[in-house]
């Protein structure tokens, strides 16, 4: 099994929802409907499209810049941004990602599977140029921030989109690092970019696990070597979290506790011998209409209707499902 923060908030979203998207889903299966798990685990909705392009942007167009101690065009990199951002939905609405043998790794970044092509919609001009703006205004605000920008080109040995690993109870638990890169011989700095306008969404769990992977993968980088920034570029909003040993062992204890949960429904138990019906479904019905597997999800549930009798709870769940 191998646990993430998104795996976690999957499984406490829905139980089936971690089904379909961590089980089931496999992109070089003989079974169709495994297939189809796979094809909509990449779904992504517009705000996810739009961090994910945030991503991207400074990936290929910032860290370079600070790499190589030149000047970052910002103005640059909103525009090779959008137009990346154009050549993506031309992919996604000619749905390319359905065609037989398309990977991530064989497209590149001009891969994208959107929610809304996927379920014969499209987005009108009025939200592709809001989309547009937000990716200027997110350079323009990482631009105003002088004093981090400064710090940023501090750093040596930029690591970015890092995967981190390390083992829990014979569990690998999974952390991707936005940015990684050392300041001094075992002093580590983690920024995890956020584009984003949520004022509820608590990511501190998220960036701990990171400090725990990267003391687990460098054990130099101890919590008073290692400085966290969680830096909302659509805010224009630069968080430090610090970090204490303290913290390292309650995150610990979350992730132990996360896989304990998951594993009390799984069992640790192959695809085939797992049971979809053994899942149970999300508590609230916006998570079913913003889950990317409904669709599939819907078939399952209309094939166990049809092979059993209905409970008296069944039909609630059809209608939310719907």
């Amino acid at each position: 099994m191998k646990w993430s923060i998104s795996a976690h908030n999957c499984f406490r979203r829905c139980q089936r929802q971690y089904y379909f998207s961590k089980i089931m889903a496999a992109h070089n299966a003989i079974d169709e409907r495994r297939r189809e798990a796979h094809i909509l685990a990449q779904l992504k909705n517009l705000s996810e499209w739009r961090g994910n392009l945030a991503d991207k942007g400074i990936e290929h167009f910032v860290i370079p810049a600070l790499e190589n101690g030149i000047q970052i065009d910002f103005e640059h990199a909103t525009q090779q941004t959008i137009e990346l951002a154009y050549r993506q939905l031309a992919f996604s609405k000619a749905r390319k990602y359905r065609e037989p043998g398309i990977t991530k790794s064989d497209i590149g970044d001009e891969f994208c599977a959107l929610s809304r092509h996927e379920y014969g919609q499209d987005f009108s001009s009025e939200e592709l140029e809001a989309l547009f703006l937000d990716i200027a205004c997110c350079f323009e605000n990482l631009e105003q921030q002088t004093d981090f920008i400064e710090y940023l080109k501090q750093g040596k040995r930029y690591g970015t989109q890092k995967i981190l690993s390390f083992y829990l109870d014979e569990v690998r638990i999974i952390a991707w690092l936005d940015l990684l890169f050392f300041r001094e011989a075992g002093q580590l700095t983690i920024v995890d970019w956020k584009a984003g306008m949520s004022e509820t969404s608590d990511y501190r769990p998220q960036l701990l696990v990171y400090a725990l992977a990267a003391v687990e993968g460098w054990p130099k980088a101890q919590p008073g070597n290692l400085e966290i920034y969680e830096a909302n570029i659509m805010k224009n909003e630069i968080r430090r979290h610090h970090v204490t040993e303290q913290d390292l062992l309650g995150i610990e204890d979350f992730i132990y506790s996360s896989i304990c949960e998951i594993r009390s429904v799984t069992q640790d138990k192959k695809y085939q011998h797992q049971h979809v019906e053994d899942y149970e479904f999300a508590n609230s019905p916006d998570t079913c209409m913003y889950c990317s597997f409904r669709k599939l999800c819907l078939e399952v549930l209309s094939e166990d209707a049809s092979d059993q009798p209905i409970q008296d709870h069944e039909p609630v769940q059809l209608e939310m499902l719907l």
